[in-house]
């Protein structure tokens, strides 16, 4: 297995956890609490990720920020702003509003935006077989969700979609812009935590979001954030990063279909909830339709990488 494949298996099945703790975490703080304390437990911890490695080398800490060139800067600024507010704060939410059906929907679509949009940004031509593989697994994505559009909150179904359309986005610039442009992972996550930390943070104050320590709050959400934070969001989102670079974006989605499987799973013993024979057959048609699109890598074109300074 090659180590981008590697890569985004292990993204997928951390990211799968996240729904678990998530719910866990909604038990006592609100959707925007729970996405400012996650946003800001992930850049802290990944914080000496950045910090060490510049000691080390005796470099100043102010001066790449102080000397960024502007193109990189508004680049870090638009990944930020895409997998930081745009998924996290709008994923949170929308899981707030309408529930595991929604988390699930988000889950199933941002790679399949990821994978129908590669042709057009990234110039990879993934087989007609590959695509269908894509469409199979998101398939049985929503059958594991009990998909019904018609039980579904507006509000939290364009909440959603609009989490779904940002990450499937981040993935494909972030292929794009990372070589080129010399971004690391650590970087891009930090920027992706600490603006969605931050930005909640902010909304919370103001009083747009509830309190940011609501009053007697157990330990078990506690916990339940800083697994968020160590976990799916900084090991899980550096893994998807490092996988986008190395395998073509149709290829990372696929395994990507992991996410909603492994959520299902977990939910069973730690949240009580049983799979149904239509759920059942869901998680089967995610695993055919991984199959289906990550076998046939070797047959994809090779990508086209974008120029430096493009």
């Amino acid at each position: 297995m090659r180590s981008g494949s590697a890569y985004a298996i292990v993204a997928a099945l951390l990211w799968g956890t996240s729904w678990v703790a998530t719910g866990l975490a909604l038990h006592s703080f609100s959707s925007m609490a729970s996405a400012a304390w996650r946003g800001l437990f992930t850049a802290a911890v990944l914080l000496p990720v950045i910090v060490i490695p510049a000691l080390r080398a005796h470099r100043s800490l102010l001066a790449p920020m102080l000397h960024i060139e502007r193109g990189r800067f508004l680049r870090y600024l638009v990944l930020a702003t895409l997998g930081g507010p745009g998924f996290i704060i709008g994923m949170t939410v929308a899981v707030g509003i309408s529930g595991a059906t929604i988390a699930a929907f988000v889950a199933g679509a941002y790679p399949v935006v990821a994978a129908a949009g590669a042709p057009l940004v990234l110039g990879e031509r993934p087989s007609r077989v590959a695509f269908a593989g894509l469409g199979l697994a998101f398939l049985g994505a929503l059958l594991m969700a009990g998909f019904d559009i018609g039980g579904l909150r507006l509000d939290g179904l364009m909440v959603a979609s609009g989490a779904a359309l940002s990450f499937g986005i981040f993935l494909l610039l972030a292929r794009r812009w990372q070589g080129p442009w010399r971004m690391p992972a650590a970087a891009v996550t930090f920027l992706d935590f600490g603006m969605a930390g931050v930005v909640a943070a902010l909304i919370c104050l103001v009083g747009g979001g509830g309190p940011l320590v609501p009053g007697g709050t157990p330990a078990e959400p506690w916990l339940a954030i800083a697994y968020l934070a160590v976990a799916p969001g900084l090991i899980g989102t550096l893994a998807v990063l490092e996988s986008v670079k190395r395998i073509p974006a149709a290829s990372s989605s696929a395994f990507l279909m992991l996410n909603p499987l492994t959520a299902a799973v977990l939910a069973a013993p730690v949240l009580g909830e049983r799979l149904t024979p239509v759920q059942l057959l869901g998680g089967a048609l995610v695993l055919a339709g991984i199959a289906m699109a990550t076998l046939l890598v070797a047959r994809m074109s090779v990508p086209t990488r974008a120029p430096a300074h493009t």
